[in-house]
C-alpha cells in the first residue's frame, strides 16, 4: 500500500472517531445511525477542503496568532471534543500553551478558531457595548433545534429587542423576586413527595429528581401547569429534544437529530393547544394578562409593538423551559457533590441556614431578604460554577477583522474563551483545583474577583438572562434540603462530564436520611 493510501486510510480512521464522539447522545438507542454521517462527510471532504483553503486568514498578510490548524478540513476536532467531554481541556491546554503560548489559533468543528488568552482576551470577548465587532455564534444543530425565528439565537437589533422584553417582562429582578413563593412551595412539595417520603438509608438519583424540580417551577410559571403526570410527560419530551443539541444535523430515521425533531414537534402541539385555551380564558376574565409567561407573550408587545405570533411564541416557551431548567438542575448536583466532598463547606452551610431559620417561626415563608443574607450559599454556588461550569467554553464570532496583542484575528474566525485559560488559571486563582467558597467572599480583606475571570453564566450582551431567576431557585430549594436530609455519595469518586453541558457520570446517586438541622 503506497505512503498516499495509508495517509487517506488515517483520514478515514480519524472522521470515524470525530463521527462516534460529535453523535455521542447520551443514549445507546440510534447510535448506529449516527455513524451514517461518515458517509455524507466522505462526500464534501474535497470541495470542503478548497473551501476551506479560500476562507478568512488566506487574504491578511498580518500575521495570525501562532499555532495549528491541524489536519485538513477536522483540525484538532478529534483531541479538543475528547478532552471536552472528559473534563480534561485543563491538559489540552497546557500542551497548546507549551507549543504557542496562551494565545493560539485552530480548528475545531471545521470553524478556524482562536482560543483567547486571559485576562486580555476575555476582556475583549466580553466587554464589547453592542455586537458590531463580536456577536454571537451557534452550531447549525443549535438554530434549527431551537425552531424557527428564535431571537435569543440572533445577532443585532432582533436579539436586543427581545432580550430587552424577556428581561423586562419575565426574568428581571422586580419580576423574578415575586417568583419567590411559588418556587418555596414547588421546593417544599418537590422535597416531601421525592426525597422525605423513601426511607433511611434509601437511595436516589440526584440528577433526575432536580431536573424534576427545575422543570415543574418553569412550567408553573411559563405556562400554569401544575399537573405532575402532565408536566413529566413533557418532561420526556424536553429530554430527547435537547440531545439534539450536539448531534449531527441530519434530519433521517435513525439520527438523533430527527429524533429530537419530532420531540419538539411533539412539544410544540401541546403548548399550542395551549396557546389556544389561554385566549379564550383572557377573553372570557379566566385568566389574567400577567399571570405566566403565555400570557405575557399573547397581551404585551415588544417595543416596537409587534405582537409574537403563535409560531414565535412557542419556540420562545419551549427554549426558555429548556435553558431555564436543565442548566439549573446541572449545577444543583454539582453543589451537592462538591459540598459532600468538603465537610467544612457542609457545616458553613449548615450554620448560615439556621441561623436564617431561627430568626422566623416554624413555617413561615422565606422573604426575599432571607434569600439575599444567603451569602456563603451562593459563593458555594459560584465556586462549583468555577471548577464545573454548565459550559467550559464560551464562543462567539467575529463580525470584522479584529487587531489584538499584534495579530489579526481575521473576520468569520470563531474567539473562544475557556475555563481553562480562566477558572482554572493559577494566574489568575490561586489554588485553582482547590473548593474554596470565600473566594467570592466580599469583606474588607478579600480581594474581589477581578473582571472578566469568571464567566459561568456568560458575559456582555449575551448574558444569562435567567441568571438571577435559576439564583432565586438554588437558593430557597438549598434552604428547605439541607434542613431535612443528610446525604453521601454513593460513588465519592464519580466523574464529572460534559455532553452539550456538565454532568455527573452515574446521575450522581445518593443515600439520603431524614433529619431536622434546624
Amino acid at each position: 500500500m503506497d505512503s498516499s493510501s495509508e495517509s487517506w486510510r488515517a483520514f478515514c480512521c480519524k472522521q470515524l472517531k470525530l463521527a462516534r464522539i460529535w453523535n455521542t447522545s447520551g443514549t445507546n438507542d440510534g447510535n448506529q445511525g449516527d455513524l451514517i454521517s461518515l458517509i455524507m462527510v466522505f462526500f464534501t471532504v474535497t470541495v470542503a477542503y478548497l473551501v476551506w483553503l479560500k476562507s478568512p486568514g488566506k487574504r491578511s498578510a498580518s500575521p495570525l496568532p501562532p499555532g495549528s490548524f491541524g489536519l485538513p478540513i477536522i483540525g484538532d476536532t478529534i483531541s479538543y471534543l475528547s478532552a471536552y467531554q472528559n473534563m480534561n481541556t485543563k491538559i489540552w491546554f497546557e500542551e497548546k500553551k507549551k507549543k504557542y503560548g496562551s494565545l493560539f489559533k485552530t480548528s475545531i468543528m471545521y470553524q478556524k478558531t482562536v482560543f483567547l488568552d486571559e485576562p486580555g482576551g476575555c476582556k475583549l470577548l466580553f466587554g464589547q457595548p453592542d455586537e458590531k465587532l463580536i456577536a454571537g455564534v451557534y452550531s447549525k444543530s443549535n438554530r434549527v433545534i431551537a425552531g424557527p425565528n428564535y431571537s435569543i439565537l440572533e445577532n443585532g437589533e432582533v436579539h436586543t429587542t427581545y432580550r430587552k422584553y424577556l428581561m423586562t417582562q419575565f426574568l428581571g429582578p422586580d419580576a423574578v423576586g415575586r417568583y419567590l413563593p411559588v418556587m418555596e412551595q414547588n421546593a417544599l412539595d418537590h422535597i416531601q413527595r421525592y426525597w422525605l417520603c423513601r426511607e433511611d438509608g434509601a437511595r436516589v438519583v440526584a440528577l433526575e429528581l432536580l431536573e424534576m424540580f427545575t422543570f415543574s417551577i418553569a412550567m408553573e410559571l411559563m405556562l400554569s401547569i401544575k399537573d405532575v403526570a402532565q408536566v413529566e410527560e413533557l418532561r420526556s419530551s424536553f429530554a430527547v429534544y435537547s440531545l439534539g443539541m450536539m448531534s449531527t444535523a441530519i434530519n433521517l430515521p435513525g439520527f438523533q437529530f430527527h429524533r429530537s425533531l419530532k420531540s419538539r414537534t411533539r412539544i410544540h402541539n401541546i403548548f399550542q393547544k395551549s396557546i389556544d385555551k389561554r385566549r379564550v380564558e383572557l377573553k372570557e376574565g379566566l385568566a389574567t394578562p400577567t399571570q405566566d409567561y403565555l400570557s405575557i407573550l399573547l397581551t404585551q408587545p415588544d417595543e416596537s409593538g409587534h405582537f409574537y405570533t403563535d409560531e414565535q411564541i412557542r419556540v420562545v416557551l419551549t427554549n426558555t423551559i429548556w435553558a431555564g431548567s436543565d442548566t439549573t438542575a446541572a449545577t444543583m448536583s454539582m453543589v451537592l457533590r462538591a459540598v459532600s466532598r468538603h465537610p467544612k463547606v457542609y457545616e458553613a452551610l449548615i450554620e448560615e441556614h439556621r441561623q436564617i431559620a431561627q430568626n422566623r417561626t416554624e413555617g413561615e415563608p422565606l422573604s426575599r431578604q432571607e434569600v439575599r443574607s444567603m451569602k456563603y450559599t451562593w459563593a458555594v454556588i459560584q465556586e462549583t460554577l468555577r471548577l464545573t461550569p454548565a459550559t467550559t467554553d464560551i464562543s462567539r464570532q467575529a463580525m470584522a477583522d479584529i487587531h489584538y496583542k499584534g495579530y489579526v484575528i481575521p473576520k468569520g474566525y470563531k474567539l473562544v474563551c475557556s475555563a481553562a485559560q480562566s477558572m482554572w488559571n493559577p494566574e489568575v486563582y490561586p489554588d485553582p483545583e482547590q473548593f474554596n467558597p470565600s473566594r467570592f467572599i466580599r469583606t474588607g480583606a478579600t480581594k474581589s474577583i477581578e473582571p472578566f475571570t469568571f464567566f459561568a453564566f456568560g458575559g456582555s450582551t449575551r448574558y444569562c438572562p435567567g441568571h438571577e431567576f435559576a439564583k432565586l431557585s438554588m437558593l430557597t430549594f438549598f434552604h428547605h434540603f439541607f434542613k431535612n436530609l443528610v446525604y453521601t455519595m454513593e460513588v465519592p469518586e464519580e466523574r464529572v462530564l460534559y455532553r452539550f453541558m456538565v454532568y455527573p457520570e452515574k446521575g450522581l446517586p445518593l443515600r439520603i436520611q431524614k433529619c431536622k438541622l434546624y
